[in-house]
This record gives structure tokens, C-alpha cells and sequence, in this order.
């Protein structure tokens, strides 16, 4: 655990020292955001040395690993000078920015940085009494606490996360299946597969593979199983979601306490990224763990160009391909985060072109170096260009657009809040949200650029994610969907929850000078220990497809069952989209823990255009037969014409029940344990009675006409 939360650090803190030098950034600039940086440069590693036609192994990624090191270790023992016109910058960027207020006064050149507005100045004036204790502690924790506190927050929030998933198998939610699955065929492949063969009958490979890459990654440098080490990538993504937060409030809110109490909320009391675990959305979490560092990076590179060159004006050539490095980064992390950053930057400048307006007396003054901005913005754009070029063209002809083409085509229950869980009804919620709207007022008031910038962007997020409350199509409402925008919002709701706790705590600093300390302890202790708890409390058991009892039958499986057998597993043809069956007990894994074919497909399927069409109809049929006569001779004709000669059957909701085929004459129980049976389909000849004729059902023509005829009514579409 300790060696692979080393490793996800580590690239990036190298890559960090070169692209984002002093004075600009600071070692916990750098710290921050070194986890995206990292899970960044192994997605694109594993692309280009796929598309390079360089095998990966263990010695290449270690190879990668000590050039980085020699790299850091070039910058770190022979640091660059630091320019008259950098220091500049970060002098003189309050004094050239309209309507922003730095956070603090700039200690050159270890801890200087560009902020764009904070709550309150910490320095300027003379302080006394309890004000000026406050501000002596606020300077000894700038010289080393501070990054300890970080630190100490991630350990916890992982320690928690290890904790509360100690007795379960990393198999929550469907997604863990198929993330299982693309990590080994990494590994197998020695890079990005180009087909799900041969553990699905998919030929072609289109989903996004950065969490993937660094679960392989891990294995390579580690040597430890994938099995072990997919739940704990997952965990340290979840937890480094935090670091991303405290880098966008540091660098566009300004404030260190901020920060802390942004990266505390994140780690142990909001429930999203946490809930995550129980949907296997590791990915998304990815995406999420992305996208604050890439827009900071963003915005700090057009920052730079944007400013005067009268002293202010800053080489962002570092940030800017950090940026671009980022952001190709997040695309390969998750598509629906990636489509996010573009709104986000969007709102970032209109609400820094609002700040500069209100502070000019609502002007219309032209930008210094348009120009300049344009076409540095312009380079880095083709640079992410560059970077995702041969992903752009492999997704050019294998991506599909899943199952709805068009805005609205997915049924509207995909959009129905129910599909949250329990998540709306965790305690930690209502502790959380009054925060952030107290912290939502406090920062209109104070005009914190930083905080509205995310509020705004997540109004118009949550305005265009579900198509079903536009009266007109609308090509980009919908692509984000719902339920992935709310799993999001807990970003700025963190941000304004931390931005109002830091600003009660000033103000009760300076009030009450003695008693404030205490109850802050007090109030984070009290926190801690919720969130703890929640942690475990969030947990949905029910969500567990893949048991103890599902591993000894796989086991039995791979000795006793011939390897070409197909087995018939439980899916549920879910009611938002046409003929979509996801795999919902231990059945799902039998491709990739016994080796034997099986008629579901990963649940990715629909957006893949290398899927056959005929798997798909076979899986819905038997979904259908399976769940409404499984006992009956029309759905052991069904499952001898495709060839399945074993059912799969957990015994657990909601997979339908099998009870009336174990007294039927077509099939045989040979294995029963634990719940778990495994039933033999007889061959027709083994009956007793006349063998029965093959219908229509059971054809392939049959088959998938059955499928076609039925999707109306199963999809719930309009």
C-alpha cells in the first residue's frame, strides 16, 4: 500500500519540479497536484508506447520510472534561476489585476505564488491581541505544517476508505467487472488492447483506459496482483481527489486554511467521491481527481499571457504544457469529465472578466496582450491535440456514441434520481450543504472569484444534464448525464463548505481568542470521526456481485467444467435503454476468473462498435427466458441452440429465481454451495421423453426479431 501511494506520487512530484518551478509554485503547489500529473503521464506513456509498437513490461516501466528520477534529481540539485521578470510576476500580480486581493504577501522565491482573490489580507497592517497570535500561527504553519496537515488528511481519508471496505471483495457495483477486465488485458497485451477478445466477443476498444493504465502501471512496478491492486488504486484515486480540491482553492481562492478545510471535507465528510465504491466508478473518480488540476493549469497559463508586461508578466510555457499534459490526461480518464473542463474554463474567464469590470467601475477596457493570449492558448490547445492524435484516430472508427444517438433517446429513468442510491440520505449531507450555501453567501459578498467561478459552473452543468426538462432537443443537453453531474457538484459544494468554514473561524479566531482554538479542534475531531464512520456507513452490501462463495465455485468451474463450456448468467435488462442487460451476480466474472465464455457482455458494450450483434440479441434471450421461464422446455431448447451447457446462478436479489428449473427434467444441479448452484443443460438426447423440436425462439433469425419486437416495451423510452 505504502510503495504503490509512493508511486502515484512520485512521477508527478518530478514532473512538477520541471513544469512548475519557483516562484511561481511552491513544494505543496507541487505536492497537490503531483497525483494528476502522474495518473496524466502513465495514460500517455501507455498510448504512445502502444502506438510506438513498444511492448510494456515490468523493465520498461521502471526504465520510464529512473528517467524521471534522473530528471528530478537534475532540477532539484541544480535549480533554475529565478528571473527578475518572475519574481515580478508574482509582486506585482494584485497590484495589475483589477478587483483581486492577494491572500498573503509572497515569500520569494521557495513559497511565492499567483493567487486571484482570497477572503480576507493577512498582512498589510499592524495586528494585536488575539489577531496577531492568529497571524503567528498562520506563519509557522507556512514554513512546514501545512503540508504535514495535507498529508495527515489523505493518510486519514485512505485509512478510512482501507477500513471500510476490509471484509468485502473489490467487486461492488457492475463497473468493477469490466475495469477488472480492461486492467488485465493491459497487462496481457502489453498495452491499449485493440479488442475485449478473449473474454468477450468485442473487436474493437474505444472506452477510456487512464485508470486501467495505472492499475497496470502499479502491477508493473509492483509485481503485486491485479486483484489486489484494483481496489487500492481506486482508493488512492478516491483520496487524491482531495489534493486536486485544496490545488484549486489554493491557487484561485488563495487561502491556505481554505485549502486544508477543502481537502478535509473531500477526504472524510462529503459523500461523493467516497460513494463511488459502491458503484465501481473509478474512473469517474479519475476524471474528477483530473479535472480541478487541469483547469487550475489553464487558467494560470492564460493568466500569465493575459497580464501587462510591465513586471507582472510571467513564461507559462511550464504550466501550459502541464495543461496540455493534464488535460489529453483527463480525455483518456473519463469522456463525460473530459466534456466538463470547457465549461468550467468558460465560466473561470467570465467571471474573472466580471471581477475586473466591477473593480474598473464597469469599463469596457480592452486586455493588454489579447493577442498573446490566443495564440499561447491556441499552441497548448494543439498540443492536447498532438498528445490524444492516435486515440483521435482509433476513436474516429470505434467509437460508438452508446445507445442513444440523439439527446433524449435514453428512457428518463437514466436521469431519475433513484439512481443516486442512498446517497441523498447520508447524514453528512446535512452538515455539508447549509456550510457550503453559508460559504456561497459569504463569498458573493466578498466577491471570491474562486468559489462563484465553480458555483456558476455547476448551475449551468446541472441545466444542461438532462434532456427531459427542455422543451426542444438540444445537441449538448443530456451527453452529461444527471446522475454524473450530481456526483460532481460535492466539488464546488466542498470548496464553498471550506471557503465559509474558513471565514466563520477567522471571525471567532478574532472574537474569541482562547475558546475558538478549542471548539476548532473540537469541531474537526467531531468530523473526523463522522466521516469515519460514514465512510462505512455509505456502503451499499447489496451492490456486491462477486462473493467468497462465487470465488470456490469459479474454482470448482476451472476443474471440473471443460474449458470450452459456455455458461447462461443473470443480467436485468435495466428500463432507461433498449436491450441494455448488465451482469448482476458472480456469474459476470467467469470470463475473467475461470476462463469460460459465458452469454453476458461487459457492460460497456454499447458503445463499442466492434460488438456483435448476434451476442447481443443471445444475451437479451436469455435474459428474458432465464427471468420469466427458466424451468420451462422452450428455454432449454433456447440455451442448447446457442450452445450454453451450464447455468449460473447466485441465489442472491436480484437475480430472478431458478428455483423452477432445478425441477425440471432439462437440467441437472451439480454444484450447490453456499447458495451458489450451477446447473448442467441436458442434451436433448438425454431426455427421457421425445426429444422436443427446435422453435423459431431458438434460431438466430428468431432470436434476434424477439429482441427487436420487445425493446419498445422493455427500453421505458418514449
Amino acid at each position: 500500500m505504502v510503495v504503490a501511494a509512493l508511486l502515484l506520487w512520485l512521477p508527478g512530484l518530478l514532473l512538477a519540479a520541471r513544469l512548475l518551478p519557483a516562484p511561481r509554485y511552491d513544494a505543496l503547489d507541487r505536492l497537490l497536484a503531483a497525483p494528476a500529473l502522474s495518473t496524466a503521464a502513465i495514460a500517455l506513456a501507455t498510448l504512445w508506447s502502444t502506438t510506438l509498437g513498444i511492448p510494456l513490461d515490468g523493465q520498461l516501466a521502471w526504465l520510464g520510472l529512473g528517467s524521471l528520477l534522473a530528471g528530478g534529481a537534475t532540477v532539484l540539485l541544480i535549480p533554475p534561476p529565478v528571473r527578475a521578470s518572475e519574481r515580478r510576476c508574482v509582486e506585482g500580480y494584485a497590484a495589475t489585476t483589477p478587483g483581486m486581493r492577494t491572500g498573503r504577501r509572497p515569500r520569494l522565491p521557495a513559497a511565492a505564488r499567483v493567487a486571484s482573490s482570497a477572503p480576507w489580507p493577512l498582512a498589510g497592517r499592524p495586528a494585536a491581541g488575539g489577531e496577531a497570535r492568529l497571524h503567528g500561527a498562520l506563519a509557522r504553519a507556512r514554513v512546514g505544517v501545512l503540508p504535514l496537515a495535507v498529508v495527515g488528511v489523505l493518510v486519514l481519508g485512505l485509512g478510512a476508505r482501507l477500513w471500510s471496505t476490509h471484509d468485502l471483495l473489490p467487486a461492488l457495483g457492475a463497473d468493477t467487472y469490466h475495469h477488472a477486465l480492461i486492467a488485465r488485458l493491459i497487462v496481457e497485451r502489453r498495452g491499449v488492447p485493440d479488442s475485449y477478445a478473449p473474454y468477450a466477443p468485442i473487436a474493437s476498444f474505444a472506452y477510456h483506459f487512464g485508470f486501467h493504465s495505472l492499475v497496470a502501471w502499479l502491477h508493473w512496478w509492483t509485481g503485486a496482483d491485479l486483484g489486489t491492486l484494483l481496489p487500492l488504486a481506486g482508493h488512492l484515486v478516491n483520496v487524491a481527489v482531495a489534493a486536486s480540491v485544496a490545488w484549486w482553492v489554493r491557487r484561485q481562492v488563495g487561502d491556505d486554511r481554505t485549502a486544508l478545510l477543502a481537502a478535509w471535507l473531500t477526504a472524510l465528510l462529503c459523500v461523493f467521491p467516497a460513494y463511488f465504491v459502491n458503484w465501481g466508478r473509478f474512473t469517474q473518480a479519475t476524471g474528477l481527481l483530473l479535472l480541478p488540476v487541469a483547469a487550475v493549469l489553464w487558467a494560470d497559463g492564460l493568466r500569465a499571457l493575459a497580464a501587462p508586461s510591465g513586471g507582472a508578466r510571467g513564461r507559462p510555457v511550464g504550466p501550459l504544457t502541464a495543461a496540455a499534459m493534464t488535460t489529453a490526461g483527463l480525455f483518456l480518464a473519463h469522456y463525460r469529465m473530459a466534456a466538463m473542463l470547457p465549461l468550467l474554463l468558460a465560466v473561470w474567464a467570465l467571471v474573472q472578466a466580471a471581477s475586473r469590470m466591477a473593480a474598473s467601475g464597469w469599463r469596457l477596457d480592452r486586455p493588454a496582450w489579447p493577442g498573446d493570449v490566443v495564440v499561447g492558448g491556441g499552441v497548448a490547445a494543439m498540443a492536447t491535440v498532438l498528445l490524444l492524435l492516435p486515440w483521435l484516430v482509433r476513436l474516429a472508427g470505434a467509437l460508438g456514441l452508446g445507445l442513444g444517438e440523439q439527446p433524449g433517446e435514453y428512457g428518463a429513468g437514466y436521469y431519475a434520481l433513484e439512481r443516486l442510491g442512498t446517497a441523498p440520505w447520508q447524514p453528512a449531507n446535512w452538515l455539508v450543504l447549509p456550510l457550503a450555501g453559508a460559504g456561497l453567501a459569504l463569498a458573493t459578498w466578498r466577491r471570491a472569484a474562486g468559489v462563484l467561478a465553480l458555483a456558476l459552473w455547476g448551475v449551468v452543468q446541472l441545466a444542461l444534464a438532462n434532456p427531459y426538462w427542455w422543451p426542444l432537443a438540444v445537441a449538448v443537453v443530456g451527453r452529461v448525464d444527471l446522475i454524473t453531474v450530481i456526483a460532481t457538484l460535492w466539488f464546488p459544494a466542498a470548496v464553498a463548505a471550506a471557503y465559509g468554514l474558513a471565514t466563520l473561524g477567522h471571525a471567532a479566531w478574532r472574537r474569541w481568542p482562547r475558546a475558538a482554538p478549542l471548539a476548532a479542534g473540537t469541531l474537526l475531531a467531531g468530523g473526523t470521526l463522522l466521516g469515519a464512520w460514514q465512510l462505512r456507513a455509505l456502503l451499499t452490501p447489496d451492490n456486491t456481485l462477486l462473493t467468497e462463495a462465487d470465488l470456490a465455485a469459479m474454482a470448482w468451474v476451472r476443474s471440473h467444467v471443460p474449458s470450452d463450456a459456455r455458461f447462461a448468467i443473470s443480467t436485468v435488462l435495466v428500463p432507461w435503454a433498449p436491450d441494455y442487460a448488465v451482469g448482476i451476480d458472480g456469474g459476470y466474472w467467469l470470463p475473467l476468473l475461470a476462463g469460460r465464455p459465458t452469454t453476458g457482455l461487459p457492460m460497456l458494450y454499447p458503445g463499442e462498435r466492434g460488438t456483435e450483434p448476434r451476442a447481443v440479441a443471445e444475451m437479451v434471450a436469455v435474459a428474458r427466458a432465464l427471468r420469466d421461464a427458466p424451468g420451462s422446455a422452450a428455454t432449454a431448447r433456447l440455451l442448447r441452440a446457442l450452445g450454453v451447457t451450464y447455468v449460473y446462478h447466485s441465489g442472491r436479489p436480484p437475480a430472478p429465481s431458478i428455483e423452477p428449473a432445478l425441477t425440471s427434467p432439462h437440467y441437472q444441479v451439480v454444484y450447490d454451495r453456499d447458495g451458489v448452484r450451477i446447473l448442467a443443460v441436458r442434451p436433448a438426447a438425454a431426455l427421457t421423453s421425445t426429444p422436443l423440436a427446435l422453435d423459431a425462439s431458438a434460431t438466430e433469425e428468431g432470436i434476434a426479431t424477439g429482441w427487436r419486437s420487445a425493446s419498445a416495451e422493455e427500453s421505458g423510452a418514449p
